[in-house]
């Protein structure tokens, strides 16, 4: 399955959380942006696609997400993979909870951005 896609109004990006994730359009701009489904540019100069999926985490999340983004970016690396471990384990004993699922994967994600000292 290809990332992005034209769509009917005209747009090659990849829809994701209600916002469309636009690649840059030439080799010397190599920043990707962000537009909602009206096409008004939300954010630009995002210098990846995974940080732009980051950014629309942030900005699709309700106030419940965006407390446990803080919260889980307030944890060091190791105290993140003992959060994913128990979710795994609780993933292979009972299964996971919409809200836990959430959680392993915003785990994922901070413990990714803090991995490359990328910040919230």
């Amino acid at each position: 399955m290809a990332l992005y896609r034209t769509y009917k109004n005209g747009l090659y990006a990849k829809k994701y959380k209600g916002y469309y994730i636009v690649p840059p359009k030439d080799v010397e701009n190599k920043t990707w942006k962000l537009l909602d489904l009206e096409l008004n540019e939300v954010k630009s100069g995002i210098p990846s696609y995974y940080d732009a999926v980051w950014e629309t985490d942030k900005l699709a999340a309700d106030d419940d997400e965006t407390r446990t983004i803080y919260l889980l970016f307030q944890k060091s690396i190791p105290e993140l993979e003992n959060i994913m471990t128990d979710l795994n384990d609780e993933k292979q004993r009972n299964g996971l909870s919409q809200a836990e699922e959430i959680v392993m994967d915003y785990t994922l994600k901070v413990i990714n951005r803090k991995k490359e000292k990328k910040g919230l």
